[in-house]
């Protein structure tokens, strides 16, 4: 054995560990029918229940962890019903919990087993024991589960090419092994996120193991997170077809419009203009025709308009300010109404009585001078 080794062979062959984490606290998923009681609890079979694995209930159990059957499989062993064919070591009187883990030493004797290990090839520990389930949904360490194992009872070790846990249970090889990346023992989401283990973890849960083997649903995790990403990348390449069909679809609309609209407007605006000049020179004849009884004819330039009114409008206005009428503040529209009145009133102004004017007496005198004899 190495200096840093924590594992050696004996002269028959035999595999020993100093330490090994045979299991520890996490979330772990079952499904519902392998769940003890799920009967009885009235747990959906085929439905994943995450169940809390607590630090304080395996120290409680740690002694349980100690002599008890290695095996290559997982099978319910006891002193009266055991295959001895499964058995192919023991774990060894040392067990203690370190860091919520339950840690202990363990001798594989048999092989092929003893060279899987050494080669890595099959290293991976899965713990079977009895419990009692606690059905109090909480979260631990940011991860919600269902139900908490309690009053747990050790059975045996199996080692598997994938355990429950994955590398954080593990016939370790070297005393200052440190954690790999996809740990999910203390902090079950670190490294995760974005891996494997947790859906290779929750299909194992889910299908026995004379069903497939573990490399069947590595190997279904894969497809399925294939076909999950090919999904996706389908569904944004349609919508992606999508919004560009959108987009050319608007934009060939609002060049038809366009289009349109360059084809009608000089038509439209040759009526528009025809059909505006032809009452903008009614309404200029119709505007001097109606101030000539009150200022004569206007001499103005045929399109004279100011501050925006039309020809006849400024005719009149012009024509009611030479009138002498006040205008200011007066709206346009108001303009025929004061020419009617001022024309009316002009007609209507009564000459000029005899004798109603300051000169008159001076042109009698003038015209009989002989009525200064009498004082006049």
């Amino acid at each position: 054995m190495t200096e840093q080794s924590v594992r050696s062979t004996d002269a028959m062959g035999r595999l020993h560990v100093a330490r090994s984490v045979l299991t520890r606290e996490c979330v772990s998923g079952y499904p519902g029918r392998k769940l003890n009681g799920w009967q009885e609890l009235g747990l959906d079979p085929n439905r994943t229940y995450f169940v809390l694995r607590p630090a304080d209930e395996l120290e409680k159990a740690v002694s349980g962890f100690n002599r008890i059957e290695v095996l290559y499989e997982h099978d319910t062993v006891s002193a009266n019903d055991r295959d001895n064919n499964k058995v192919i070591g023991t774990t060894g009187s040392d067990a203690r919990m370190e860091d919520g883990a339950v840690v202990n030493s363990l001798t594989i004797w048999a092989e092929p087993w003893v060279s899987r290990v050494q080669q890595n090839i099959q290293r991976e520990l899965s713990a079977s024991y009895f419990y009692d389930l606690d059905i109090t949904p909480a979260v631990w360490n940011g991860q919600p589960y269902d139900m908490i194992f309690r009053n747990i009872v050790p059975n045996h070790v199996a080692v598997v090419p994938n355990g429950r846990l994955g590398k954080a249970a593990i016939i370790e090889d070297s005393a200052e092994q440190q954690p790999e990346e996809n740990q999910v023992a203390t902090e079950p989401n670190k490294g995760q996120a974005g891996g494997m283990e947790p859906l290779v973890t929750a299909l194992r849960a889910m299908v026995p193991a004379e069903d497939a083997s573990d490399d069947d649903v590595k190997e279904c995790a894969e497809k399925m997170v294939k076909g999950l990403k090919d999904k996706k990348s389908a569904k944004d390449e349609a919508e992606a077809k999508r919004k560009k069909e959108e987009e050319e679809e608007a934009e060939r609309k609002k060049k038809a419009a366009e289009d349109a609209a360059c084809h009608k407007k000089p038509a439209m605006d040759a009526a528009e203009v025809e059909q505006v000049t032809a009452a903008a020179i009614a309404d200029y004849d119709k505007a001097m025709r109606d101030v000539r009884p009150l200022v004569g004819d206007l001499q103005m330039p045929a399109m004279d308009s100011v501050d925006g009114m039309s020809m006849g409008d400024t005719i009149r206005r012009k024509a009611l300010t030479l009138a002498g009428v006040n205008v200011q503040g007066v709206h346009p529209s108001a303009y025929p109404a004061l020419i009617d009145m001022a024309v009316k009133a002009k007609s209507a102004k009564p000459a000029a009585p005899a004798m109603d004017s300051a000169d008159a007496p001076a042109d009698i005198a003038q015209r009989y001078p002989d009525l200064k004899r009498f004082g006049v």
